[in-house]
């Protein structure tokens, strides 16, 4: 009834017409713009101290000018259900899937706990956006409120969560995605189901994701039902929203000379939260919110990546959101009068902000230094016998020295740190019952130690792979499942999460690396497993519910496709959906199998050779289902509908395009999510935020878990792996593993041993003799850089050990052995292999086969493995019995290239951080360490990189945050450097533009070059050509973000070609942003090449 809308005249229409425009252009813009595109949000504050009087009038005429513009009325401020934007200081935008919130295994919010823990950590909060939607909504055709409501407890559960809040005076917003538009309709407006939800479930507000501004139609339409919301625009909002808008978010930026809200500066009661969430020192933007007295946006939980508070700026943010919630509660921080840039006398570095009331007045200081101050800070005039002052940052009275009505205050004020003093005619003291002794006790009581002395220290939260364990192990492969053998796999997987980086742990960290990241690489020993052939189907999901008998505790969406107990008529090949991940594995173990690691599912989908999809590297659409974009979801195609043709080398089907398939969860102290692999046969159209497709078998995605009712989804169902028995079932097996220990030749090989290095020794009372080695190769050399150490006791000479190996190199080479066999027993024949650091990819082929004996069957394995970084210790393992007596074992192994022409592309996984150092052992360049010009390389060597050219010329710049981070200790003219984010990118980018590098290729040996380079908001285009033209030109134009930031690695291998030259360009293909350039190494000598070091005999 208080509220009167606005009348908006005729000059402002046009302004209105374009801010619309721009709300709507927002919805295609990067989540991360900052400034960028919200950059109305600030005034600059005078240029110099003594240009305060003409600055401080020019605002005052702007404002009264804009406001007369727009017809401002300012009754919104007078609607008591939002008096409370006014005093919210302190927001976190959270996820009710943090582990904080709500415990999965008690099945409850844990209200209690989410609270304590902020109150600890850094004060407390005022209000609380809970956002549920983002970053899963578009797995399948939930909209974001039937995410909201899928939430454990639903409307029921929601309003007794709110409700809890309430009573701890926490005020409640739930999140609009305006740019849903491709989900399920709801059949009437957003502006009626936001009101409805949130009258629902008593929230209080409702914030606009992306927005510059919500429209004036929201409000309306929540007053229209009864329930007048608080709408609070990411954006901030425009000069007429104010008369609808009371608060909204600010993305900032932070000159040493503090900005002013613009909006508050128009309206003193609208109120900001300060956004900066990546920031991991908090420094700017808490000075930045103190400064205005605004609120500060505390979020940690960042689309599941936890960019945590440090301590000391959660000490910081303890002390300023006292004085703000304190003074705010008074009406200080709403003052007309509210006078930013007050002249304070140490004005190189503290800034003020007045804060006149009635009879008091309050100061909020800011020192932009790192240098404390202390001395006269403030000179107030006026002074009489009836004013007291108080230090309220420091809790404690000042005694000013007063002459002639002016008053000199001294203070100190820490560097980097904050002030406030009061001017007030109350007489109190820390500790008496007034509100003002209890803050100033209370201050006291908090800032008695500096700020320095708290850890500013930002550190990844670590998470945890969830332990799967290994079924029972079974010798025949079940019925439905398909035999997936073991082998050493390279596995190679990036997530495709929309935001995050490495530096702040975007994706999950599996065991072998030391924080989350979205690239992952390693070498992993997977198998033998079986797996079942097809995902698990509806007809085998109602079998397990008759034969378990069960029945869920929350039946929210599950099995939403079913009716009446069963699947539709013609769903019974289906893939079985809208199951959670637990009841995906309390199936699977049931019938005493497990899920698949996600390393096993992506090496039974790719098998050994790094294929892109499970048939080959094409992308064939006759071998998976094509995508549905409808706002209604179709259901999965039959398991079967794409098989053989569709299959792995294996034989397992439907592994990509129909239904997403559960493997791994990852928890951190916060968030829980499990990798979901294979994509699905819908998406929603309309925007860049849904849940993105990873068709390609070197891609996942990350799905956030709270309980069974909100992880059901349309789209994900799975199948189940049982570990298989590797015991030899035939006279004659082979498998490779990795070698991460040292040997001991002597218990390893019982009945002989043989190594092979500087001493060539061998067991001295062998009791079934090896044969020699026989080595077939270009060159043949002792090496000391070998995988592993072999020690031993029982040689002809004694004990000892050797760190030598034998070298063999050159495309072709080969090595043999020969074991005898027995009849009457089961033996293992072990050797010894390894890839030195410099070796260009290589497939080692064994063969295996007795002599004189054709009743046995041959058996071949081949490993793919080698190139740089990917050296490692393997052991050739065969289980071996002679069928007929008096036969011997013959194993021969083969070393190929994988590059079989001039040049070889491959794009490994990205890495978090680089030693450029380690990597470019014959030369390395990184660009923009100091500058868009500056080059930093190897300091010794051929700088064989330092050649690199502009195409299409423009205007270089330098930017600071890469994500992933290099360092050096060999170069110059910067001798070294650890965890630099730099790079560089054209100020003035557009399509066609970038850069160039020029290699020369070696007379004698193979070269790898590794190029790291990225995109913002465009595509790229990587080429590589050969002068020669012995190989067709290379282009890949995949590297594409129309968000944000994503980065790439680029490999190329370059074969001896004599007076040949190769040519790398990365260029703009395509988007609004631009392309940028970091670092390249390169290896020389990286020939085919194998070691080996031993054989045993048991």
């Amino acid at each position: 009834k208080l509220w009167t809308p606005r009348q908006p005249s005729s000059a402002m229409r046009l302004s209105a017409a374009l801010a619309l425009l721009a709300c709507v252009c927002l919805l295609l813009c990067a989540r991360t713009c900052s400034a960028q595109g919200w950059d109305n949000e600030q005034i600059e504050g005078p240029a110099d101290p003594a240009d305060f009087a003409q600055w401080l009038a020019e605002q005052q005429q702007y404002r009264a000018e804009t406001l007369k513009a727009v017809n401002y009325n300012g009754s919104i401020f007078e609607v008591p259900e939002l008096f409370w934007t006014q005093k919210t200081f302190v927001q976190p935008q959270m996820h009710p899937y943090d582990r904080y919130f709500y415990d999965p295994v008690a099945h409850q919010y844990t209200v209690d706990k989410f609270l304590t823990d902020l109150t600890k950590r850094y004060g407390g909060i005022d209000s609380v956006l809970i956002w549920p939607t983002y970053t899963n909504i578009g797995v399948d055709d939930r909209n974001q409120y039937d995410l909201i409501l899928a939430m454990p407890g639903h409307t029921e559960g929601l309003t007794a969560v709110v409700d809890e809040l309430h009573a701890r005076g926490v005020k409640v917003l739930w999140p609009y995605n305006p740019w849903d538009q491709g989900t399920r309709d709801m059949g009437q407006t957003d502006e009626l189901s936001l009101a409805q939800l949130a009258q629902a479930t008593h929230a209080d507000g409702i914030n606009g994701d992306t927005m510059g501004y919500v429209p004036e139609s929201f409000f309306t339409t929540s007053v229209d039902i009864g329930y007048p919301l608080a709408y609070e625009p990411e954006g901030g909002g425009y000069e007429e929203s104010l008369d609808w808008e009371t608060f909204g978010w600010g993305y900032w930026t932070y000159p040493f000379t503090p900005e002013i809200d613009r909006w508050k500066w128009l309206e003193p009661r609208h109120n900001t939260h300060v956004c900066n969430r990546w920031a991991t020192n908090r420094t700017n933007d808490l000075q930045a919110a103190f400064f205005n007295g605004v609120g500060y946006e505390s979020w940690e939980n960042v689309w599941g990546t936890w960019n945590g508070i440090t301590e000391r700026d959660g000490e910081a943010l303890r002390r300023t959101s006292t004085l703000t919630k304190f003074f705010g509660g008074l009406g200080f921080l709403t003052s007309q009068d509210w006078e930013p840039h007050t002249p304070v006398v140490q004005n190189t570095q503290i800034f003020a902000s007045k804060f006149p009331l009635g009879d008091d007045t309050l100061w909020f200081l800011v020192n932009r230094a790192s240098t404390d101050t202390s001395g006269v800070q403030l000179l107030v005039g006026g002074v009489t016998d009836a004013d007291h002052f108080y230090d309220c940052y420091h809790g404690v009275a000042l005694t000013p020295s007063v002459s002639a009505g002016n008053a000199n205050l001294v203070f100190s004020i820490e560097g980097l740190a904050y002030g406030a003093v009061l001017r007030t005619r109350n007489v109190t003291k820390p500790g008496d019952a007034s509100p003002l002794g209890q803050l100033l006790q209370q201050m006291a009581a908090i800032t008695k130690y500096t700020l320095s002395s708290y850890d500013p220290t930002w550190k990844y939260l670590l998470q945890e792979m969830v332990p799967i364990a290994t079924t029972q192990l079974v010798k025949e492969a079940p019925k439905g499942t398909v035999e997936v053998p073991s082998a050493i796999f390279d596995f190679q997987v990036s997530g495709v999460e929309v935001e995050g980086d490495d530096a702040h742990g975007v994706d999950v960290q599996y065991p072998w690396e030391a924080h989350p990241q979205r690239g992952h690489e390693k070498l992993l020993h997977v198998g033998p497993l079986y797996m079942d052939r097809y995902p698990v189907t509806n007809q085998q999901y109602q079998q397990y519910l008759a034969d378990s008998g069960y029945v869920p505790s929350d039946s929210y969406n599950f099995l939403k496709f079913w009716a009446n107990g069963s699947f539709p008529d013609g769903w019974d090949n289906k893939p079985v959906t809208w199951v959670s991940l637990q009841e995906a594995r309390d199936y699977c173990s049931f019938y005493g199998k497990r899920l698949p690691h996600s390393y096993e599912w992506q090496y039974a989908a790719q098998g050994t050779d790094g294929r892109l999809y499970p048939w080959g590297n094409t992308k064939d659409q006759s071998k998976f289902p094509v995508v549905d974009s409808s706002r209604k979801l179709p259901g999965p195609e039959d398991v079967t509908a794409h098989s053989p043709q569709g299959d792995s080398p294996f034989g397992v089907a439907d592994l990509v395009g129909n239904v997403w398939q559960y493997t791994d969860e990852f928890q951190d102290y916060h968030t829980r999510a499990v990798v979901v692999r294979g994509s699905c046969n819908y998406y929603p159209t309309g925007s860049m935020w849904y849940f993105p497709a990873a068709l390609e078998l070197n891609l996942h995605n990350k799905y956030f878990l709270m309980d069974d009712s909100y992880e059901r989804a349309g789209t994900i169902g799975f199948r189940c792996v049982v570990d298989a028995d590797p015991t030899c079932k035939t006279n004659l097996c082979m498998d490779a593993d990795l070698v991460s220990e040292p040997v001991y030749l002597t218990t390893t090989g019982t009945l002989d041993w043989e190594e092979w290095g500087k001493t060539n020794e061998r067991k001295a009372k062998p009791t079934a003799p090896l044969d020699m080695l026989h080595v077939y190769a270009t060159s043949t050399a002792i090496s000391s850089v070998c995988p592993t150490q072999v020690s031993w006791t029982d040689g002809t000479t004694g004990s000892g050990k050797s760190d030598t190996c034998l070298l063999l190199a050159g495309d072709g080479a080969s090595l043999s052995i020969s074991a005898p066999a027995i009849t009457s027993a089961l033996r293992t024949l072990s050797l010894y292999l390894g890839l030195p650091p410099t070796a260009s990819p290589v497939v080692i082929t064994a063969n295996a086969s007795f002599v004189g004996d054709s009743s046995v069957t041959p058996v071949i394995r081949s490993v793919q493995a080698g190139g740089p970084e990917r050296e490692g210790a393997y052991v050739l393992r065969l289980q071996y019995a002679a069928a007929k007596a008096s036969t011997t074992l013959q194993v021969s192994v083969t070393l190929s290239a994988v590059c079989k022409q001039s040049l070889c592309v491959r794009m490994p996984a990205n890495k978090g951080s680089v030693d450029l150092s380690a990597e470019g052992t014959y030369d390395w360049a990184h660009w923009g360490t100091t500058g868009p010009r500056s080059v930093d390389r190897k300091a010794s060597g051929p700088q064989l990189l330092d050649n690199l050219q502009l195409v299409n010329n423009g205007t270089l710049a330098q930017f600071i945050n890469n994500p992933t981070l290099f360092s050096w200790t060999d170069g110059a003219p910067l001798a070294t450097a650890t965890n630099t984010a730099t790079g560089i990118y054209y100020s003035n980018s557009k399509v066609g533009r970038g850069f160039s590098l020029q290699i020369p290729a070696s007379a004698e040996h193979t070269r790898v070059v590794r190029v790291y380079v990225g995109v913002w908001s465009a595509r790229g285009r990587f080429s590589v050509s050969i002068s020669d033209g012995s190989t067709p030109d290379y282009v890949d134009t995949s590297v594409v973000n129309s968000a944000t930031t994503s980065v790439a690695t680029y490999e190329v291998t370059i074969s001896a070609r004599p007076n040949a030259t190769v040519t790398i360009q990365w260029t703009q293909e395509d988007g609004d942003g631009n392309i940028t350039w970091q670092s390249a190494t390169l290896i020389e000598g990286a020939e085919p090449s194998i070691t080996v070091q031993a054989a045993t005999l048991a």
